[in-house]
């Protein structure tokens, strides 16, 4: 018995529910793919098909295998065509989602590579940023941001990347400055309505997570509306740094809080389960993963986020110190002077000690003024006052 070809029969008799059909389809009697699914039944010791008059259904035991059964048959037709082919690359049809602001700003610049080096291939990008539904849509796989929340989905994470405070150069030239998340509450912040809690933006902070609830007089409710009045200069935003990669790099965008790092998220490329992907998806996959693998605001799976810079404390505000003024050693007549006689017999407690008072003189510290955003800080006081008594 071949078990592939009864397998192959099997899966065609099961979705036909009939043997007949089967046998049309493969071009064999009825009475050879009946002889062949009655073999198969024998290998395995269980009844795979409940047979009547008019139709085959599946028995609970063959509802099983059909499933495996078909996802074999499946790879065993892909290997066959992708092998076929190996010589005139791959072909066929993608259809891919992504969120309107991916899609348009980081994977079509991709795509468009992938598209070059494989001329069969063809591509359908499908933009919206709520959750698709990737059997009802049709959709081979599709790219999000974020954690997963569908178990019956199967995902390929490509990497990761973190959330940011972000503004343009544009409206921070007047703004107020911003040193600390608290400072968000003196700006005008644009609110993502796809996040689950729009208004709570979290940060890591040198003491743990820091939580801040923000406002603003503009609510987005897809990426690419944000990513415009973001660069448009209508306040600060809480995105993933890798929709601004490009903006980031050439300084027309901002982190504002560099030192408060948002959460990170990852990117993944997810299908829809009990599905085998074509060759030619999966090597789209590929292509996306080792492409994202080389941007720096990614960092590839399983590797840890990119790197915040270290957190550095906030600059203190200038303010003045004493310190004890010069004055030469005290002679031993000085030093007798310092110390009471204490009654005989009985020892000096520290506490009864006198020491004369050293006269303090005021001294300017050196500290830094925080300048605003974009330039130089510069020192506020340098020179210390003379001593006192000179």
């Amino acid at each position: 018995m071949d078990r592939l070809s009864a397998m192959q029969l099997f899966v065609r008799a099961a979705e036909t529910a009939s043997f007949s059909a089967a046998a049309r389809e493969a071009g064999q009697p009825q009475s050879n793919v009946s002889k062949q699914i009655a073999a198969l039944e024998r290998h395995l010791g269980v009844r795979l098909l409940a047979r009547t008059t008019r139709r085959l259904t599946l028995t609970e035991e063959g509802s099983r295998f059909y499933d495996e059964a078909r996802r074999i048959v499946h790879e065993v037709t892909e290997l066959e065509t992708a092998t076929r082919k190996a010589g005139s690359g791959l072909s066929g049809r993608i259809c891919l989602g992504a969120s309107v602001g991916v899609g348009s700003t980081i994977l079509m610049p991709l795509l468009k590579a992938f598209l070059a080096a494989h001329p069969g291939v063809s591509l359908e990008l499908r933009q919206s940023d709520e959750l698709s539904n990737l059997v009802a849509e049709g959709l081979d796989l599709t790219i999000r941001i974020g954690e997963l929340r569908d178990s019956s989905l199967v995902a390929r994470q490509l990497g990761s990347t973190r959330r940011g405070a972000i503004a343009s150069v544009t409206y921070l030239e007047g703004a107020p400055a911003l040193a600390v998340p608290e400072d968000l509450a003196r700006h005008n912040c644009i609110v993502y309505t796809g996040m689950a809690r729009p208004d709570l933006w979290l940060f890591e902070g040198p003491r743990g997570p820091l939580t801040v609830r923000v406002q603003g007089n503009l609510h987005c409710s897809n990426s690419a509306g944000m990513r415009a009045a973001l660069l448009a200069g209508m306040g600060v935003s809480y995105s993933p740094l890798w929709l601004y990669a490009e903006e980031l790099r050439s300084g027309a965008v901002r982190e504002v809080l560099p030192a408060y790092p948002g959460r990170v998220v990852p990117i993944h490329a997810v299908y829809a389960a009990g599905r085998t992907q074509p060759l030619r998806v999966r090597r789209l996959v590929d292509f996306l993963a080792a492409e994202l693998a080389r941007d720096p605001y990614v960092a590839p799976a399983g590797r840890a986020a990119p790197a915040p810079p270290r957190h550095k404390p906030p600059l203190q505000q200038e303010h003045e110190v004493r310190v004890p003024a010069e004055r030469k050693s005290p002679g031993p007549a000085a030093r007798q002077r310092q110390v009471p006689a204490q009654p005989q017999g009985q020892s000096p407690s520290r506490h009864q000690a006198q020491v004369p008072a050293q006269r303090l003189a005021p001294v300017k510290a050196v500290v830094l003024e925080r300048a605003p955003l974009g330039q130089r800080t510069r020192k506020v006081a340098t020179r210390a006052a003379r001593p006192a008594g000179k």
